[in-house]
């Protein structure tokens, strides 16, 4: 999908927040969802000394040319179409 500056002009964007302190990592949590369901997640803080359990995604792949919008808990982000497929495969199909 291409973002004419129009439209992008009106989209409610994800923004970051400062991490409360340095033991603490953003984790990416996806909702539940079938292959052919949108993509939707929410990036919330954690604290590595609560040892939460995730699983771990290296992601760089592609170029920006393939972007999609997507939902980010109250806003909306943009992110590289490869990385939504590769969302597709890793949500589980009932669970968050």
């Amino acid at each position: 999908m291409t973002i004419s500056p129009d439209l992008f002009s009106l989209i409610s964007l994800y923004q970051y927040e400062p991490l409360p302190q340095d033991d603490y990592i953003r984790i990416l949590y996806i909702a539940s969802g079938g292959l052919r369901d949108s993509i939707s997640f929410h990036l919330l803080p954690v604290s590595l000394v609560d040892a939460p359990s995730y699983e771990c995604l290296s992601y760089v792949w592609g170029n920006e040319v393939n972007l999609k919008l997507v939902s980010c808990g109250r806003g909306q982000t943009l992110v590289r179409g490869n990385l939504i497929e590769a969302l597709r495969y890793l949500r589980h199909p009932t669970e968050t």
